[in-house]
């Protein structure tokens, strides 16, 4: 998180410290990190609600790899009456093939924002 955030020569920097992601200096000790947010639990990995803000203990959580999946920046998004999916959460929600369910949208996606499509 560190290195990714403040390294330039890190592997992801550009994706995290090259675009603003920042770690709260708090965190910098990690005693206080372990203080906030506690041990890591199994099969899980520290997680941003909101990929465009930094690592704090307000924005992060200890999430399994398909909980952050379905927060990638990059998911296409599908609003249904009110409820926002990603294609993923999508298919698994009404019993679709995700991958066929992907090729159709990539077919009818919105010019204005491609990474949303508005069913209703």
């Amino acid at each position: 998180m560190i290195q990714r955030c403040n390294n330039p020569n890190a592997k992801n920097y550009n994706n995290y410290g090259g675009r603003g992601i920042t770690v709260c200096s708090e965190w910098t000790d990690f005693s206080r990190f372990l203080e906030d947010m506690g041990e890591k639990p199994k099969g899980c990995s520290i997680e941003r609600k909101n990929n465009n803000a930094g690592y704090c203990p307000e924005n992060c959580i200890w999430a399994s790899k398909k909980e952050q999946a379905n927060n990638r920046r990059g998911n296409i998004l599908i609003d249904l009456n009110g409820v926002r999916y990603t294609v993923a959460q999508f298919a698994e929600r009404f019993h679709l093939d995700a991958q066929q369910l992907y090729a159709k949208l990539n077919q009818h996606r919105s010019k204005n924002n491609p990474n949303q499509m508005n069913l209703f």
